[in-house]
């Protein structure tokens, strides 16, 4: 069986810069999952009931 090396360093190289671009995203949701925490946990300090927000926007 014929190795293809250029091929198997395409593939590697594929998932070599799939792998940074994952973890890139997973920093951005960490950091939009973090703002989001911050901004319920304000609408709560303010009373803001988001269960029953929540309910009435899906009744709309």
């Amino acid at each position: 069986m014929k190795v293809d090396k250029e091929k198997i360093a395409f593939h590697k190289g594929a998932l070599t810069t799939l792998m940074a671009e994952r973890r890139e995203l997973v920093k951005m949701l960490t950091a939009v999952n973090s703002l989001m925490m911050a901004h319920i946990k304000s609408l709560r300090e303010l009373g803001v009931d988001l269960k029953k927000e929540a309910r009435a926007a899906v009744r709309r």
